[in-house]
């Protein structure tokens, strides 16, 4: 009893461990590697702005080489708009 116990507890484990792996192994959609990439994504979620627009706003947030400071500036900005 104990020992089919620990087997299906270790068949479960491993596969969940590869599956995890699996999905980790994707096709990486949704990783853009440059402006020209991630612009027609950019005009889906913001269609009100023009290419200029995007630009400055891609590399607002891509020029900034401390990330530190990049990624505590957009928590601020989450709490400060009541979103968290």
């Amino acid at each position: 009893m104990k020992k089919k116990l620990i087997v299906s507890l270790s068949v479960i484990a491993l596969t969940m461990s590869i599956g995890t792996a699996v999905i980790a192994a994707g096709n990486n959609e949704g990783n853009y590697n440059n402006y020209e990439d991630m612009l027609p994504h950019m005009q889906q979620v913001h269609p009100d702005l023009n290419e200029k627009q995007l630009n400055d706003m891609y590399n607002n947030c891509h020029n900034n080489t401390d990330v530190k400071k990049q990624n505590s500036n957009a928590q601020n900005m989450m709490h400060s708009r009541g979103m968290m």
